[in-house]
Formats: structure tokens, C-alpha cells, sequence
């Protein structure tokens, strides 16, 4: 029972910290918007890159260990569309 607690426990943890990372790639994607000097939207635009490659293997990396997408909220985001450009 402890084992089943645990792994809940982890898969939350997991879930709310990959919705957290999305909300700020989506943040960033906003800010872009609004910034007006070359060296700040360079500068966002690399934040985007990462967010972009952190999520890119993320998503990877659970198809490969086969956790359905749904249960980390990826399920639904087209990350080529959304984050790999500004």
C-alpha cells in the first residue's frame, strides 16, 4: 500500500512540475510580445529554446517508457507550434 502512495505521490509531483514549466514557457511566449530591444527578445528567445527542449525530451522520454501523455498534461500541446519559435 505504502509502494502505491508513493508512486501518486511522485506521479503528482511529476505532473505539477511539468504543468509549472509550461506556464512559464507560455509566459515567456507572452513576454516576447511585449519587449521591444533586440538583446531581451534574443534573450527570451533562448529561455524559449529551452523550455522547448526540456519539454521536447520530456515528452520523448515518456512516450519511450510508455506514461500516457494525458497524465503529465502534454497530451494536448503541440510543442513545435508553441514554443520552438517565437
Amino acid at each position: 500500500m505504502n509502494a502505491m502512495k508513493d508512486y501518486e505521490s511522485l506521479k503528482d509531483y511529476l505532473a505539477f512540475t511539468i504543468k509549472l514549466i509550461v506556464e512559464d514557457a507560455y509566459d515567456s511566449k507572452k513576454l516576447y510580445s511585449t519587449v521591444s530591444s533586440l538583446e531581451e527578445k534574443r534573450f527570451i528567445e533562448g529561455k524559449m529554446l529551452a523550455y522547448y527542449e526540456m519539454l521536447t525530451t520530456i515528452k520523448n522520454q515518456a512516450i519511450i517508457m510508455g506514461i500516457p501523455l494525458n497524465e503529465l498534461e502534454l497530451d494536448q500541446i503541440d510543442l513545435d507550434k508553441e514554443f520552438s519559435s517565437c
